[in-house]
């Protein structure tokens, strides 16, 4: 009785295990000197439908600091309110002129009072009307599963239901966006390396302070 009291709790032992076990599906990104890519976007269309959510969506934030957009790439899911935190000690004047969300933000300090709900799939590309060189993307996907690429290149998913998924992947110095098919087993990582090419001009650089081009509205 005792070897099968001990049998039965370690095979108990080994199926709570293997449950707990979260297999990855991995993206690695690289240019085409075989360097990480960051702001790398991906998000994955599962082939079998998946039950929307009840539950209200997270505010997302576009902050401005240093006279820039940060993040400069922010993924968000199609219905997802984002506010506009102006973190630098002056105005700030930010609009979208994309199909996918077309908005302003005028002459704002502090945190917009109403956020802007994205409820078109798509990229929203940002400006400001006061700091020309200040640009960012909001990407807009309808999918649960998505993420960016960080300083390593990697965009990792954990607890991703077994399915056949389209996997869409943007970029802002991508010319186009770029699909792949991705089979995901539930019972073995999946590693994918992809190398970008990447032709649209890099991100544009605040001015220096000595430059005729730096200069604030309303400092307060």
């Amino acid at each position: 009785m005792g070897n099968l009291r001990q049998f039965s709790t370690g095979m108990l032992l080994l199926l709570f295990t293997s449950s707990a076990v979260a297999f990855k599906l991995d993206f690695q990104f690289t240019d085409a000197q075989n360097l990480p890519v960051t702001n790398a976007v991906v998000s994955l269309l599962p082939s079998t439908p998946q039950a929307r959510s009840t539950s209200p969506p997270n505010i997302g934030k576009m902050r401005q600091r240093n006279r820039e957009f940060l993040p400069y790439v922010l993924p968000v899911q199609r219905n997802t309110p984002v506010v506009f935190p102006n973190e630098d000690p002056f105005q700030h004047h930010v609009y979208s002129f994309s199909a996918t969300k077309r908005f302003e933000v005028k002459l704002f300090s502090g945190v917009n009072k109403s956020p802007i709900v994205f409820d078109k799939t798509g990229v929203a590309t940002l400006g400001c009307n006061i700091h020309d060189w200040m640009i960012g993307y909001i990407v807009v996907v309808d999918t649960p599963y998505f993420d960016k690429s960080g300083a390593t290149g990697h965009v990792v998913f954990t607890q991703l239901p077994a399915d056949t998924y389209q996997a869409e992947i943007w970029h802002p110095r991508l010319s186009q966006q770029l699909t792949r098919r991705v089979v995901f087993a539930a019972n073995a990582d999946k590693r994918l390396q992809i190398q970008l090419k990447l032709t649209n001009p890099p991100k544009a650089e605040p001015p220096s302070a000595d430059s005729d081009d730096d200069f604030d509205y309303d400092s307060f």
